[in-house]
């Protein structure tokens, strides 16, 4: 099986256009490149090629330390827990099986540092470094967890840690998070900083600030000098997004959700990136998929592979949907949502994946 059987030939090309065709396809087919040759060729090739998600987000936990006004965690219903050592293994060896690449352990709400695995991981992750590229997403308030030492070693590990930064101040940050850790947060950036300058890793930094309002660029940048030592790349937001269509209501400040609009477009993210949830579930949204739907369920890496999974009848059904235009409930209005035809030559899922996540 494979998901090219559920691709639009206009989908294909597009992708080749933009130079990422050949990135999805798996090494061992990457010779089937063109699915659209002439019939009488077609009925000698004895399957289509494997396709490949650019990036694998891995959640290993999926608890939080902050109830963010614009975050679903709250309203999560599925059990939470801690991915196993085993189960963690398997998947980074299907991954690289699959050519590896870009690979997240930020929960899809959650945070990573809460993981009392996290260090232990490291390990597996070194031991493939020159197959998987690891990044993270994280708020640090849970960085007195780790040692110097221990931070250290995430450090040289990763490929890029992206910070989130509730506010500017105290107050906005507990509008935003309903809890007071914000002095806590700035310390833990000081010492994050100060060790990622002395770490001298390339391990990439940037910080995503999530306000209530526009800032002045003056006011961001001198909070990373002041608090960060060092400038890094940053971005900021006051508008958020709606998580499957599973938010709304009035938020702080001068905060709004995006506007909500019917899609009918193919989503980007179902066809280049795939979810493993802590027990196993695997998703075709890695993005909003919160509760592990069963509108997008793949399937559980537990019982099958990952490359099996992505080319799987469950994820031609869910493309099939996407490119008819029949897109499922959760996608219908989400305002995550990617339009296919956003993607272009220079679009950061073909030069650097982590730029289009974050982290």
């Amino acid at each position: 099986m494979s998901l090219v059987t559920a691709m639009q030939k206009a989908t294909v090309d597009r992708l080749q256009t933009a130079g990422l065709w050949s990135k999805m396809v798996l090494p061992e087919t990457s010779h089937w490149m063109n699915r659209f040759l002439p019939k009488k060729v077609q009925t000698l090739l004895p399957h289509h090629p494997k396709l490949k998600p650019l990036f694998l987000i891995c959640e290993t936990v999926n608890v939080c330390n902050s109830a963010c006004v614009f975050c679903p965690y709250t309203q999560q219903t599925r059990s939470k827990g801690t991915m196993t050592m085993h189960l963690f293994e398997k998947i980074v060896q299907d991954y690289i099986s699959m050519g590896g690449g870009t690979l997240s352990l930020t929960p899809m709400v959650g945070d990573v540092l809460l993981d009392k695995k996290l260090i232990d991981r490291l390990d597996i992750l070194e031991q493939h470094r020159s197959s998987i590229l690891p990044s993270i997403t994280t708020n640090l308030f849970a960085l007195e967890r780790l040692s110097d030492d221990q931070v250290r070693r995430l450090i040289k590990v990763m490929c890029k840690v992206h910070l989130s930064c509730y506010g500017l101040s105290a107050e906005e940050g507990f509008k935003i998070t309903k809890t007071r850790q914000y002095d806590k947060f700035v310390r833990n950036l000081r010492r994050f900083g100060e060790l990622w300058q002395e770490v001298k890793s390339p391990c990439r930094l940037a910080i995503g600030f999530r306000l209530l309002q526009s800032p002045a660029k003056k006011e961001i940048e001198d909070f990373i000098h002041q608090n960060l030592g060092v400038m890094v790349p940053y971005g900021f937001t006051y508008n958020y997004a709606n998580w499957g269509n599973s938010l709304s209501g009035e938020l702080p400040g001068d905060a709004e959700w995006l506007p909500v609009s019917e899609n009918r477009e193919a989503c980007l993210l179902p066809l280049f990136g795939m979810q493993v949830y802590w027990d196993g579930r695997v998703s075709a949204c890695a993005c909003c998929d919160y509760d592990a739907s069963e509108e997008l369920y793949l399937g559980n890496v537990s019982r099958e592979n990952l490359v099996t999974l992505f080319n799987s009848r469950l994820n031609q059904r869910i493309w099939t949907q996407q490119e008819s235009g029949n897109l499922p409930n959760i996608c219908r209005n989400c305002t995550f949502h990617q339009p296919i035809n956003s993607v272009h030559v220079q679009h950061p899922l073909k030069t650097d994946p982590t730029e289009f996540l974050g982290g």
